[in-house]
């Protein structure tokens, strides 16, 4: 065989490896088996233990894990079977003071201490973007009325499942990593004022390109009687992104010429042999 048909060959190889590679091992996001997402009953005190925020599981009560909560009197009641609503509840007479019409599952909701102010974060904010009335990623309550709520790409630097991790619970993307409520400035210092006692802090996942990490998540800190955004710091992940396409396509434009000049080659060696046999061949 000759030199000129290796060489072609061997970069013919070397092209359609790398394309695999890059398709199957780099730009196809991690996945996780899927389990059945079934959120539980749970309530929350007060801090005055006058009070009770419950939320009631909109699952069978068959797949509602754990529905029953330790009262600080000792004794546990079922919450499915004690309240018919979503709300907050006077823990003496268990009369509902505040109804809530919408469910936010353990870790998607936070207080305050008198509950009067209330968080909420839609986890499935990356698949529900494209549909109503889910559309929302983060939303505040002043008195069990909404003041602001966010949309998934106005904190979200890249709000796309390609470019962020995912989680076993019904395979959706994570697009937050870290949420924090705070009712007092000692615990997290950032500024020394009044309005920074109520404060709610946001950590947004970091974003990936396969096993490329783009970078980490962005920072926001909220005011939690109105919704807006006090302070915030974010990360590009377009930078790298940008800089791993380029280098990508660079790559690329690379194999194809070698391919191109070795195919050229081929060609021309060939050529070459069919007019030696046409002139060694008698008339």
């Amino acid at each position: 065989m000759s030199d000129n048909l290796k060489v072609a060959k061997q970069a013919a190889i070397i092209l359609f490896t790398f394309i695999a590679a890059v398709v199957a091992g780099l730009f196809l996001p991690n996945r996780c088996s899927a389990s059945l997402y079934c959120p539980s009953s749970y309530a929350i005190l007060s801090a005055d233990q006058q009070f009770l925020l419950v939320m009631r599981s909109p699952v069978k009560i068959e797949n509602d894990r754990d529905h029953f909560f330790r009262l600080p009197s000792g004794q546990n009641i079922d919450l499915r079977d004690k309240f018919h609503t979503n709300g907050i509840f006077r823990l003496d007479t268990l009369q509902c003071v505040q109804p809530l019409d919408w469910f936010a599952d353990d870790g998607e909701l936070f207080a305050s201490g008198d509950f009067k102010l209330l968080v909420r974060l839609n986890r499935f904010a990356i698949e529900s973007q494209k549909h109503e009335p889910w559309r929302w990623c983060l939303k505040f309550y002043n008195n069990g009325k909404e003041v602001k709520h966010y949309q998934v790409q106005d904190l979200v630097e890249i709000p796309n499942f390609f470019f962020l991790p995912q989680t076993s619970y019904g395979w959706h993307s994570v697009w937050f990593a870290t949420a924090m409520y705070t009712d007092f400035s000692e615990f997290v210092n950032i500024q020394v004022s009044a309005s920074s006692y109520n404060q709610f802090i946001l950590v947004t996942a970091p974003q990936f390109l396969g096993r490329f990490h783009l970078s980490d998540g962005n920072v926001f800190l909220f005011n939690a009687n109105n919704g807006e955004i006090k302070q915030e710091w974010h990360h590009y992940p377009w930078i790298k992104l940008s800089l791993i396409i380029i280098g990508f396509l660079t790559v690329m434009a690379l194999l194809f010429t070698m391919l191109f000049r070795a195919i050229r080659k081929l060609y021309r060696w060939v050529k070459q042999k069919r007019l030696h046999t046409q002139i060694m061949v008698p008339h």
